[in-house]
């Protein structure tokens, strides 16, 4: 029983049992409440476009992606996520 997103409850509760720092998640979402949430709990944000134009400008993420299979490309490579 978390508040809704925008809330970052649900991504802080989840990062506590993974016992993972929130800075070190990486939050994907299709919609703008998904990437508010992100910020507020201090995570990375990557919004999937789904080929749709429109992307968050009141709160930009971090990455964009326009297909879900673009997410390995910021995984590839010898060093971790990088922080834009």
């Amino acid at each position: 029983p978390y508040s809704p997103k925008p809330s970052p409850e649900g991504i802080l509760a989840a990062a506590a049992i993974l016992g993972t720092p929130t800075a070190q998640i990486l939050v994907v979402g299709d919609f703008v409440f998904d990437i508010e949430a992100g910020h507020k709990a201090g995570a990375l944000t990557a919004f999937l476009t789904n080929g749709s134009p429109s992307c968050p400008s009141a709160c930009p993420p971090d990455f964009i992606l326009k297909r879900l299979g673009d997410l390995r490309s910021l995984f590839d490579g010898p060093a971790p996520l990088p922080h834009p």
